[in-house]
């Protein structure tokens, strides 16, 4: 007997839908699974055939053949294992064929147990929004948001026997183990821990206004991993549509994201490799600039990084996206991230400093500084030289006249309410300068030779400065201010 199981598969982060046909014929015991299954897919003969066998039905002992199309799309990971056992079942007449208005998702255990697999939670949104059909999934799955209209076409089930039995409505549909719609917010370091670095902290704020990318240069132990750690406290809570898309990024890569309300931190070490930064590997999974989609990319010791990641970031820095092509297809993954690059300003880690002797040859600084390309140093909008804060005042914990925590994030909102109400006026250019300001960029960019990129990242930073300001056009002073941070 012939039939079709529906479900669906990943291609990066995009989903497809993908029919699982089976077919029973007498003859001699063989199964064979065609449709370009890659390794995981074709263990799942073993997989699905102990499944069925405890879940107390029978193993067909007869020719089978399981056609996943379409037939030209490589299928990777094990989240077809439910609707292959489903369509065996179905083709050996053990069960009636009532699969037709739902799709199916789940990894199967040889006890017949159905277990979340990677990327389950995405293609279950995908074929809820796009398909408008009732999807049945993993019951442990991680989850996030949905709008409410969609949840209830959302069925959990924890095994084989559970899911024919729903199918058959020998069962009420049960909960998710979990607290599906619960927003955790994760805990936040605070800035009011940090002692001084009041210029470190507007530099904080205008990236934070602005979007910019940042590299923080300084001796070691003068606080740049303190600032970055503390800087998503001071960003505006994540939207709904972003926390949605990130959620779908965590769940290809089998990464349970707590849905906090601040956006994604990730800080990799120095010597991960290109793929773990940028995305690849078999299977192809996002890497840490995807992870960091809508959030903060933090790499410290920047020039420890290996010069092929780090050339790496620049299509992706300005495109906010990467394309992976593997054997003829392409991989799409978002990486709208805001980078906040530390290093030290040479090996020793003192160079500049006014409390000890850098101890490095010009040779070494020359070496040690090229390690990043002018191309990545133009598309960092600000550079900063972190100063360690007074030994005085880190002893005695004096803390002088600073800005607190609360009244920066209050500063960042205000800057962005300001922005939005700017972008509303009718006639207001987002470009508009002031004469004196136009004129100071003309000449320092002629004299400078600074690229066009850099005219626009001047631009941008300064319109940032002027929003934190409140003011309606970019001035002369804040030109100024801004470039400052391009040295």
């Amino acid at each position: 007997m012939f039939t079709a199981v529906r479900s669906m598969a990943l291609r990066g982060i995009e989903s497809y839908p993908i029919l699982v046909e089976a077919d029973v014929h007498p003859g001699l015991p063989y199964v064979d699974l065609v449709g370009l299954p890659a390794s995981s897919v074709k263990e799942a003969k073993e997989r699905v055939r102990f499944a069925i066998i405890n879940s107390g039905y029978q193993w067909p002992h007869q020719r089978l053949i399981i056609s996943l199309r379409p037939a030209d799309c490589k299928k990777e990971g094990t989240g077809l294992d439910l609707a292959i056992a489903l369509a065996i079942l179905i083709a050996s007449e053990q069960i009636p064929p009532s699969t037709a208005d739902y799709f199916f998702v789940g990894e199967l255990s040889l006890d017949g147990k159905v277990c979340p697999c990677k990327g389950a939670w995405t293609v279950c949104k995908s074929a809820l929004e796009d398909h408008q059909v009732k999807m049945i999934a993993p019951a442990s799955m991680p989850l996030g948001e949905l709008p409410e209209e969609l949840k209830a076409n959302l069925l959990p089930t924890s095994s084989l026997a559970q899911t024919i039995a729903l199918l058959r409505g020998e069962t009420n549909v049960s909960f998710f183990e979990q607290d599906t719609y619960l927003t955790v917010e994760e805990n936040q370091l605070s800035f009011d821990d940090l002692i001084g670095l009041d210029k470190e902290k507007t530099a904080l704020m205008i990236a934070a206004v602005g979007h910019h990318h940042l590299l923080l240069i300084g001796p070691p132990g003068a606080g740049k991993s303190m600032l970055a750690k503390r800087f998503p406290s001071i960003l505006p809570p994540l939207s709904s549509n972003q926390k949605s898309r990130i959620e779908q990024i965590y769940s290809v890569a089998g990464i349970n994201y707590k849905r906090g309300d601040y956006p994604p931190f990730r800080s990799p070490h120095a010597t991960i490799s290109t793929q773990g930064l940028l995305g690849g590997g078999n299977p192809i999974l996002p890497g840490e600039i995807s992870l960091a989609h809508e959030g903060i990319l933090f790499l410290d010791e920047f020039a420890e990084f290996t010069r092929n990641a780090i050339d790496g970031l620049r299509q992706p820095m300005e495109d906010h996206e990467i394309h992976i092509r593997r054997a003829g297809l392409t991989y799409r993954f978002p990486a709208d991230f805001q980078l906040i690059a530390a290093m030290n300003p040479c090996p020793c880690g003192y160079l500049g400093s006014d409390s000890k002797e850098c101890t490095c040859s010009m040779q070494q600084i020359r070496r040690y500084q090229t390690k990043l390309s002018g191309p990545i140093r133009d598309r960092i909008d600000i550079t900063l030289f972190v100063r360690p804060t007074d030994p005085d005042h880190l002893v005695h914990r004096i803390t002088p006249a600073s800005i607190s925590a609360s009244q920066m994030r209050e500063n960042v909102r205000c800057a962005l309410a300001f922005r939005t109400l700017r972008y509303q006026q009718d006639g207001l250019s987002e470009d508009h300068l002031s004469y004196n300001a136009a004129q100071l960029l003309i000449e320092v960019a002629t004299r400078l030779a600074l690229s066009s990129r850099s005219i626009e990242s001047t631009r941008k930073v300064a319109r940032s400065i002027a929003d934190l300001k409140a003011s309606l056009s970019i001035e002369k002073d804040h030109i100024l201010e801004a470039l400052q941070y391009r040295t």
